[in-house]
């Protein structure tokens, strides 16, 4: 019998369970599919299913298998799980999409970052819980910034990134920095935290990264008051701090305070990859 206290989380590493005879974590390095209750043909498109560049394992439970359902929160109406290759969850999927949940993979793991309207998870409840922020009030809204400590571009962004925590918190709108590279220390993200003036945290496995797939650093997601993206892209329209800079984040605080339409509400992110293994 499995110990487990709570469903698996976004950003939670999965429990250790064998699944097929395996222990789950021999499947690390890969991304991870893990369905239960859907049909048989659903299940062989998941086991056909493959993309390019991205090893995938998938595992379909069988009735049998309630305690593993339970641990990977594969309960409740939940079919899919998907695991990325540090083992932590970064998605669920409650019904088989139009395409099926092979074509929702393929879609998911081909895609760039969330795009306005998307439902996001919100990092701060798993944050929270395991001690990484402390807990915050309800917010209007929710900016997550992806940074890297050692991010040549990052560094150029302080000043503007501490201007945008600033409008934010006078909007009644909160602020979180995430810094999901795989060498990223508690020590560094608090030194960050204090020059920013937000809470910041390690990402840890670069999970939330993976979940709102993100690319670069910083990239900057502006969240409403029902989790959905009101703005993605970058912070501005230059790295470099020019007369004709466009303020895209700060815009977007601005308009969401105002109860206006966020225009653009997308713009594309650039900077530093993020360098989510040694070789990136």
């Amino acid at each position: 019998m499995l110990a487990i206290l709570a469903a698996l989380q976004i950003g939670a590493i999965a429990p250790p369970i064998s699944i097929e005879g395996s222990p789950i974590d021999a499947s690390k390095g890969s991304w991870v599919a893990i369905a239960a209750g859907i049909t048989p043909e659903a299940a062989k498109n998941l086991a056909e299913l493959q993309i390019a560049d991205k090893p995938l394992k998938a595992f379909v439970l069988g009735p049998e298998d309630n305690e593993t359902r339970r641990a990977l929160g594969l309960d409740g109406g939940k079919k899919l799980l998907l695991l990325n290759p540090n083992l932590r969850a970064v998605r669920f999927w409650e019904s088989e999409p139009s395409g099926g949940f092979s074509g929702a993979l393929r879609s998911w793991l081909e895609g760039r970052s969330l795009e306005p309207g998307d439902v996001a998870v919100d990092p701060r409840p798993f944050l929270t819980e395991s001690g990484a922020i402390p807990a915050t009030e309800a917010t209007k809204g929710l900016v997550i910034v992806f940074l890297q400590s050692d991010g040549a571009v990052d560094a150029l962004y302080v000043e503007r990134l501490k201007a945008a925590g600033e409008a934010a918190k006078k909007a009644g709108i909160g602020i979180l920095g995430l810094f999901p590279a795989h060498d990223e220390t508690v020590e560094s993200v608090s030194a960050w935290a204090e020059a920013l003036g937000f809470p910041c945290a390690v990402d840890p496995g670069s999970a939330f990264a993976d979940a709102y797939r993100a690319t670069r650093t910083p990239e900057v997601f502006l969240l409403d008051s029902a989790s959905k993206v009101a703005y993605t892209g970058s912070v501005d329209s230059s790295t470099w701090d020019i007369d004709e800079l466009r303020p895209y984040l700060l815009d977007a605080i601005a308009a969401m305070a105002e109860g206006k339409p966020i225009r653009p509400a997308k713009t594309f992110p650039f900077g530093t990859a993020i360098a989510r293994t040694p070789d990136r």
